[in-house]
């Protein structure tokens, strides 16, 4: 009820410009999760990364990317040519819930990712596990500098 009279005098009676400014705040988190993306803990036995892009046939909200990871000096190595994660907002802000598709296994895993603003990181994290797959469970991403 709190929650609601807050809203309600915000949007109504303060000013419909503070509800704007919020909207257009939230909505480009989901800009910043575009692009490259590489694991922090990056070293020559293993490696991950991913890109992230809006999705040109479906909804704006729906972000697919494509990853590569490379584990044992590049002995075993599980990258897509093709989409292979699939990301769709959840209810709290700066975070996603999908799937990403193993190219090793072939099989589908689901995914969390987090993005945290004040760092300019994405957290990766595996919810549900399948098949063998070469990325990690759980990571702290970076964004790679573009050229």
């Amino acid at each position: 009820m709190l929650f609601s009279y807050f809203w309600e005098k915000l949007i109504y009676e303060d000013s419909p410009s503070y509800f704007l400014i919020f909207l257009c705040f939230t909505l480009t988190f989901g800009q910043e999760l575009l692009g490259n993306w590489k694991w922090i803990e990056n070293s020559e036995e293993r490696s991950f990364r991913v890109t992230l892009f809006n999705d040109q046939d479906k909804s704006k909200s729906l972000i697919k990317g494509i990853h590569c990871g490379e584990y044992y000096n590049g002995g075993r190595v599980d990258c897509a040519s093709t989409v292979s994660i699939i990301l769709k907002p959840e209810k709290l802000p700066n975070r996603w819930s999908g799937s990403i598709k193993s190219n090793f296994s072939g099989e589908t895993s689901e995914i969390r990712v987090t993005y945290i603003p004040h760092k300019g990181q994405l957290s990766w994290e595996i919810k549900k596990a399948l098949g063998q797959f070469y990325f990690p469970y759980d990571a702290i991403l970076i964004k790679e500098n573009s050229l």
